[in-house]
């Protein structure tokens, strides 16, 4: 997953979990711990939470 993980990185995918791979451009929202792609609820870990954080939030300002 860390190979794959560090492939996709320049495309703006983060690993919110151990088994998850998002793309940031899908993301529609944060709320109690979790990220909202499509309607579904994916649990950011609370070891990547700060970091997922910052990559979307650089992701969101960069889009602008």
């Amino acid at each position: 997953m860390k190979e794959i993980e560090e492939k996709l990185k320049e495309y703006n995918f983060f690993r919110c979990n151990k088994g998850s791979l998002l793309n940031l451009a899908f993301v529609d929202g944060v709320q109690d711990g979790c990220v909202i792609v499509n309607g579904e609820r994916l649990v950011i870990s609370r070891a990547r939470k700060k970091e997922f954080m910052e990559e979307l939030t650089n992701y969101l300002g960069g889009a602008m």
